[in-house]
């Protein structure tokens, strides 16, 4: 029996600079205050961004600020194909993105902010804005406007979520297993695992790829019909780190996940490249002394699936590390604990828990 160990939600570390770019300032044209019933009747999940489904007609609908927010995109496929040739696994992460929702008319523009090129010249605008102008953003997405009222907007984001972010057509056709794209009318709205929590709003949906070509031998032999099959796709929006968080810079000699960037206010003797890691926000109750407790130590739940023989040693696997962590001068800053059971109030979904998944 082989398993393998994935972070249900590892939320990357991506802090961004003290000055960041912001749009251009311009007054949003008016547009009518709708009447309430359009979104009336609508299921509603509260959160970091609302969320409204409208079960009759299959929509998706986020409730936004009326003029800008920011947050983080994470990309990631809730079912798997079931083939390593092709990849395309359960709980296969894909890309993460700062994206910003820009009011234009009657309309939410989607702006993926480009991180990739950046200047840490803080005390230095216009050298911010030279980077900014030479590598551009990706508008992705149009979402219109649907209600509007209390400082508030609705709009319609079923067409940006059901559009194929993990590049399953394109994997497959990689692998010289057919041509698929996603067909909209076998497409859905997954319900349980669209919700909202305080820090992170998530909307999971059903796509369904179809071809009227030949399928190649892997899908045939997996799916029951291979001229269809189906995938969940599940993407999550997050707060962006707070000013208080610092980076830190990747040291090479020590494997670990990293942000990678150029930074154009490096000095001339440096790499343009930039590594940092991406870590978890350990601090202490006070900052001053270095004996103090850790004001949020970091706890992993062992997911629910997991055989029950195997749970003593995942927690013992990540509790390994306490010794290492105690030598950086963090007591008891790494523990792991059993998902709680029938609690409706702790969800895998929300990222305020790290969870470990069990994969067949």
């Amino acid at each position: 029996m082989t398993f393998r160990l994935r972070l249900y939600r590892f939320l990357p570390a991506l802090v961004l600079s003290a000055v960041s770019v912001t749009a251009s300032a311009q007054a949003p044209t008016p547009i009518p205050a709708t009447s309430p019933t359009r979104t009336a009747g609508l299921e509603r999940h509260d959160g970091f961004i609302p969320i409204l489904l409208d079960n009759k007609q299959g929509k998706i609908f986020l409730e936004l600020p009326q003029d800008s927010m920011r947050a983080l995109m994470m990309v990631s496929l809730a079912t798997g194909l079931g083939s390593n040739p092709i990849g395309l696994d359960r709980g296969a992460s894909g890309e993460t993105y700062v994206a910003r929702f820009d009011r234009n008319g009657d309309r939410v523009l989607v702006v993926l902010e480009n991180w990739k090129y950046r200047s840490s010249a803080v005390d230095n605008p216009a050298h911010i804005r030279t980077v900014a102008e030479a590598f551009p953003a990706s508008t992705s997405g149009s979402l219109p406007i649907v209600s509007q009222e209390a400082g508030k907007v609705v709009v319609d984001a079923t067409d940006f979520f059901m559009r194929d972010w993990n590049e399953v057509s394109s994997a497959i056709t990689a692998a010289n297993e057919g041509t698929y794209a996603v067909s909209r009318e076998r497409s859905s709205i997954y319900r349980p695992y669209t919700r909202a929590f305080p820090e992170n709003s998530e909307v999971d949906v059903a796509l369904t790829f179809t071809t009227n070509g030949r399928p190649g031998q892997i899908i045939s032999a997996i799916v029951p019909d291979a001229r269809a099959f189906t995938l969940r796709q599940h993407i999550s929006l997050l707060k962006l780190p707070d000013a208080g968080y610092t980076p830190r810079v990747l040291d090479t000699r020590v494997g670990y996940f990293n942000i990678l960037f150029r930074d154009y206010a490096q000095p001339i003797q440096l790499p343009l490249e930039v590594r940092w890691i991406a870590r978890h926000r350990l601090e202490r109750v006070n900052p001053a002394d270095p004996n103090s407790p850790i004001k949020n130590p970091i706890v992993y739940y062992i997911d629910p699936a997991t055989p029950a023989k195997w749970i003593p040693w995942l927690k013992k696997g990540i509790e390994d590390w306490q010794p290492a962590f105690r030598e950086a001068g963090f007591s008891n800053a790494i523990v792991a604990r059993e998902a709680p059971k029938n609690d409706p109030d702790w969800s895998p979904e929300d990222a305020r828990y790290s969870v470990v998944r069990w994969l067949p």
